[in-house]
């Protein structure tokens, strides 16, 4: 603070907020990482000046060829509330989140989920599990803004192998809403995070993979915590969108396709197990998608069914009531 001639230091009095905005201004273009964990403690003296909010979105703005890291991502959820939710860094935030996520129960995937979660509730406390308590059924205001995964095409199925990796270690007990976590541990990363081991069971053996005796990778285990709601928004839009049609048999093929690839990818199987899940947003979710899978089929049904007895000269004789989930591949 003081001259190396051993002159008095200047006042640390004199504009302390200008020179605390002037020093994390420098370390941030220094050591962006040093200057988040700046920021996450001034943001708990709990007065947010503009200057704090201007640079906590900035940091946003870093770009990185690999994944988006840890810190970064930690560094956007507990500023969530604080950024413009209409400015470019977090948008483009979010993009990249999307691109890197694959809806697995990986810890670099527990991260983008909670992005992804808030950024579709438009709430931060939805992902976060702060905030006031809400209702089982809150999911309906935003599962059907979350999108696929990847790029890949959406087609009401799920690939195979991860579908038989979640069955063999399915985490009944995952949370919808989780505190975000502290900064990177050596330990966890360099084995499989806490929180993974505490939300699965030891995995079963693959021998219906043609591998015996090799453990299913709880990386390639779907994560309930997204996919659920994600299915049953994605339900939700082709029930909606089957209802436009302007007659039965339009509605027929829609509900007809929609069920085939729901019953034999591996959708039906998710939702069934979601629906024992302990978390009550998460259960709801998984139940609201399977009414809509229940009612699509009954429709289906009474399509064929009444096609059928038309057939049959209007003589009255009710065709055999056909199950959906046996004919259907």
């Amino acid at each position: 603070l003081g001259s190396s001639q051993g002159d008095p230091p200047e006042p640390l009095l004199s504009d302390p907020e200008g020179r605390l905005r002037g020093y994390c201004k420098a370390v941030a273009e220094a050591c962006p990482e040093a200057a988040a964990m700046i920021l996450e403690g001034l943001l708990q003296l709990g007065d947010v000046p503009k200057w704090q909010r201007r640079l906590a979105s900035k940091l946003l703005e870093i770009d990185t060829e690999k994944a988006v890291p840890h810190w970064l991502l930690r560094h956007a959820l507990r500023w969530w509330k604080h950024l413009d939710s209409v400015g470019d860094a977090r948008s483009l935030l979010v993009a990249r989140v999307r691109r890197d996520y694959s809806a697995s129960l990986s810890r670099s995937d527990r991260l983008r989920r909670q992005i992804l979660i808030a950024d579709a509730a438009q709430d931060v406390d939805v992902a976060c599990g702060s905030g006031p308590k809400r209702s089982a059924w809150c999911f309906r205001d935003w599962c059907g803004a979350l999108q696929m995964w990847g790029d890949t095409r959406w087609d009401f199925s799920l690939e195979t192998m991860r579908v038989r990796a979640t069955v063999a270690c399915f985490p009944y007990a995952r949370p919808l809403a989780e505190e975000v976590p502290c900064e990177d541990s050596p330990e966890v990363e360099a084995e499989a995070p806490e929180l993974e081991l505490e939300l699965l069971p030891e995995a079963g053996k693959a021998e219906e993979s043609g591998t015996p005796g090799a453990p299913f990778d709880r990386a390639e285990a779907y994560d309930p915590g997204y996919v659920a709601p994600f299915l049953t928004g994605r339900l939700r839009v082709a029930w909606a969108e089957a209802a436009k049609q302007s007659s039965d048999q339009e509605k027929s093929l829609e509900f007809g396709t929609t069920l085939s690839s729901v019953i034999s990818g591996g959708v039906l199987e998710l939702l069934l197990l979601a629906s024992a899940c302990t978390d009550a947003v998460l259960r709801a979710c998984a139940l609201e998608g399977l009414s809509i899978v229940v009612a699509m089929a009954e429709q289906w049904d009474d399509v064929i069914t009444d096609k059928a007895a038309a057939r049959d000269g209007g003589r009255g004789t009710r065709a055999p009531r056909r199950l959906p989930f046996k004919h259907l591949p």
